[in-house]
């Protein structure tokens, strides 16, 4: 546009080829056809073939300069949603742009999404009967299909400390697989051991597995919710951890969806490291 402007005279800029270029490379991935030729069209460009626009008439100079500055403004708008988005669990193109819309800055924006923001669609998937020692599908596709066994208890003996709730120290490690200790269990457990069997817990004290202890990230100040449970490290993290985005890409873990989900993670985790004071 300000090419246009500025040197209307030079022919480079009255031709824009669509077959290779900025167009082919960094337009057309952003935004669709019918965009980019409504968007050239305020600069007077008309396509007239498959291969090129071409500036048919040219529009008055300020004309060519408010489509320089709604380019522009565009470009920082987007960089500013661009940075807001990594910064939200689960953000959704429509509730960012009307809360970008409503707040006067990127700072007020944020907040109007984090407080009636992306955590209440994760509301709905954790009712009362939530139970926050089973392990969860990532996505909806991960469920299969309807007859899918319900999901069993974690078992990897990792994750399985082999001294109960007394026994959540800072060392955030189970003891050595070669213990000779009867407690210890170095294998898988089978699910029919987790879920339970026929024997009463009288008979079989010791059928039920130890259940993993965790902690808090030194990212969480007081009040803040976590957003993700790192399971390797047995730590939660919140949303804009820098730690807790390495977790997610090299441990196992999920993301806690809803403030209901998250206020019952931090609290089992504050139990977690009250007992491991205690003990």
């Amino acid at each position: 546009a300000v090419n246009l402007y500025l040197f209307p005279w030079r022919r480079e800029f009255g031709t824009i080829p669509t077959f290779s270029g900025a167009y082919v490379h960094l337009l057309r991935p952003a935004l669709p056809e019918a965009d980019l030729v409504r968007s050239l069209g305020r600069l007077g460009y008309e396509r007239q073939d498959r291969h090129r626009l071409a500036v048919g008439q040219l529009p008055p100079g300020p004309a060519l300069i408010a489509a320089a500055v709604g380019f522009l403004a565009c470009r920082l708008e987007c960089e500013i949603l661009a940075e807001l988005a990594p910064r939200l669990r689960w953000p959704r193109a429509e509730e960012l742009l009307e809360a970008r819309h409503r707040a006067g800055g990127a700072k007020e924006c944020l907040e109007v999404l984090q407080d009636r923001g992306t955590q209440h669609r994760g509301a709905a998937d954790c009712g009362d009967d939530v139970d926050l020692y089973r392990e969860r599908p990532d996505s909806p596709e991960d469920t299969g299909s309807k007859d899918t066994a319900p999901p069993a208890l974690w078992r990897d003996p990792r994750d399985v400390p082999t001294r109960g709730w007394g026994r959540c120290d800072s060392t955030l490690g189970p003891e050595p697989v070669g213990s000779t200790d009867p407690d210890t269990s170095s294998h898988l457990f089978p699910e029919r051991e987790l879920v339970g069997t026929s024997r009463s817990p009288q008979d079989s004290p010791q059928a039920t597995p130890e259940l993993p202890c965790y902690q808090l990230h030194s990212c969480l100040l007081r009040g803040m919710l976590p957003s993700y449970c790192c399971s390797t490290c047995r730590q939660l993290h919140g949303g804009g951890c820098t730690v807790g985005r390495a977790c997610r890409s090299r441990h196992r873990g999920q993301e806690l969806h809803g403030e209901r989900q998250q206020r019952l993670w931090l609290q089992r985790t504050e139990l977690d490291m009250l007992l491991a004071q205690g003990s």
